[in-house]
């Protein structure tokens, strides 16, 4: 199934999300009626166990994208954006090596532009944010704040230093150097939020989308006190020079994302997408590649 397929029935009757809930878990084939733009499809599920390990993936689209509520336009001959969709930044290994890997197959390609889709990543690890962010920022400092003291991390080039310490590492980093944007909604939230803010930080491309859910500079603990319960925070983050990480990222470009735009998805057409095509136009780039001394 793809973003913005538009379910109708589920084994002939009208689709409901219980009727769908009670398919997977008997785990019988499922038969699913759905418009795709405008086409009618039946495709056939069957449920199966999966995990929460949930990888990067990799899309292109055109490079000119049409302006709002304008139809699409054709383009240069292979010039394209490359998306890179992250849905999760869950322990499990794996996540940003395949973004470093990924970066290294849009710069093989010769993509003109990179988009990273972090709607609906509701974090996870900190290292694999971390270490897959280090594709897009040459550097990055963070200082984590407690009653115990402070503990300084760094990552460059997929490496995570802890207090001068290897945390961990990525196999061939890569660096992208070209335009940048990311894409943001509600649901981005933790990790998503981390990534999203040390791009600010560098000032390396437009955050666009909603206002993030507001989780970022948050590590706490609960403890039970009675019948309830009370949550502490024991740590926060901030940056060397003491600027402290925000709790939710304010977009460079805001972009809410109503009922209208979720019809245009039923349509083939993301609005905020086409948004982030759009702003690679005016996004900067690194002239120079710190770790290899070369323009």
């Amino acid at each position: 199934m793809r973003r913005g397929d538009l379910l109708l029935t589920i084994d002939g009757a009208p689709y409901t999300f219980n009727g769908l809930k009670a398919a997977k878990e008997e785990g019988k084939p499922t038969v699913l009626g759905l418009t795709r733009q405008g086409t009618g499809l039946t495709l056939t599920l069957t449920s199966r166990e999966s995990s929460t390990r949930d990888l990067p993936r990799l899309s292109y689209v055109p490079a000119s994208a049409p302006a709002a509520g304008a139809a699409a336009t054709s383009t240069t001959a292979g010039s394209e954006v490359a998306v890179l969709r992250i849905p999760t930044f869950l322990s499990g290994g794996g996540v940003a090596q395949r973004v470093h890997d990924l970066v290294g197959q849009a710069q093989r390609r010769g993509a003109s532009g990179m988009i990273v889709d972090l709607r609906g990543n509701g974090g996870g690890s900190l290292y694999e944010c971390d270490s897959g962010v280090s594709a897009f920022v040459p550097s990055l400092t963070r200082v984590a704040r407690s009653v115990d003291g402070n503990a300084r991390t760094v990552v460059s080039r997929g490496t995570r230093l802890e207090d001068g310490r290897i945390a961990g590492s990525v196999h061939n980093p890569k660096l992208w150097t070209g335009p940048l944007a990311v894409l943001v909604d509600g649901g981005s939230a933790s990790c998503s939020e981390f990534f999203a803010y040390e791009i600010q930080y560098a000032g390396r491309g437009p955050v666009i989308g909603e206002t993030t859910a507001g989780v970022g500079n948050t590590a706490t603990r609960i403890f039970e006190v009675g019948d309830g319960a009370l949550q502490l925070t024991m740590l926060n983050y901030a940056k060397p020079d003491g600027t402290p990480y925000p709790t939710r990222i304010t977009p460079d470009q805001p972009f809410a994302q109503g009922e209208e735009q979720i019809r245009a998805l039923t349509q083939g057409r993301d609005a905020l997408l086409d948004d982030g095509v759009r702003a690679l136009a005016q996004a900067p780039v690194l002239t120079l590649d710190p770790m290899r001394n070369t323009p």
